[in-house]
């Protein structure tokens, strides 16, 4: 299955389930400065598009297998990669490869940590950049580009032999972080892996906010996740979505 964005453009590992990559905030009209995973938005040098693509790393923590993935990323076409079980230790971290892309990587014990990638072009044009590793399963970029603020969110969801309390810790902080991060001001994106399957359209969903991207059934974490994107009026985006960004 191919990535988000034009035809042709990378392939992201995490199909195990047929589950959700990218949340994003609903305004309430749309207006030039909304911004899809592969879209536009207006800014004061006109318009942004941004290619957004997820990847499951499944272990970055030896040096050797970092620096297959940093020779991999040189050679990828993106501007903001949402990364999860990166396995990394380091709490926080923060690098730039050879050919200028930024990592920041939030970390801790286990096989969970996550992180984003920002690409040398979209990143020379970035300002105002505030990196915050909130655990091993969270963390957050906000940034301006080309006049426009931005907020994004990488997020790894506990699965399915994690207990429910664990699910509930990560939308607690999720709350938290829509609150206090002003975030009707800025363009916002989730993504990552949600561990959670949203399944095929059912009849009481509203297309808006769910879309006609799912497939199979919807299990009860995906149900969660529903009533969860609904209560704070975001969009839920995946590679099966045909995107109409005229």
């Amino acid at each position: 299955m191919p990535g988000i964005g034009p035809t042709g453009c990378p392939r992201a590992t995490n199909d195990v389930t047929p589950q959700p990559e990218f949340i994003r905030l609903q305004h309430s009209s749309p207006s030039a400065g909304d911004v899809s995973p592969v879209g536009t938005a207006m800014g004061t040098r006109g318009a942004i598009t941004l290619h957004v693509i997820t990847k499951n790393l499944q272990s970055i923590r030896s040096d050797v297998k970092m620096h297959d993935f940093i020779s991999e990323l040189d050679n990828l076409e993106f501007d903001v990669l949402f990364i999860t079980e990166t396995w990394r230790t380091q709490t926080r971290e923060c690098m730039e490869t050879s050919r200028g892309h930024k990592l920041f990587l939030s970390g801790g014990d286990g096989h969970c940590g996550v992180g984003i990638c920002v690409s040398k072009n979209c990143s020379r044009n970035m300002s105002d950049i505030v990196f915050n590793a909130y655990s091993p399963r969270i963390c957050s970029l906000t940034f301006r580009l080309f006049g426009k603020s931005f907020f994004m969110c990488s997020c790894y969801f506990p699965t399915t032999w994690d207990t429910d309390d664990l699910v509930n810790e990560m939308y607690s902080l999720l709350d938290t972080l829509l609150e206090t991060e002003n975030i009707g001001n800025k363009i916002a994106l989730f993504g990552g892996d949600f561990n959670a399957s949203i399944g095929n359209r059912q009849a009481c969903d509203d297309v808006v906010h769910i879309g006609q991207c799912g497939m199979g059934q919807r299990n009860e974490r995906g149900s969660t996740l529903v009533h969860w994107v609904l209560e704070h009026g975001l969009q839920i985006f995946n590679r099966f979505l045909q995107l109409n960004t005229a």
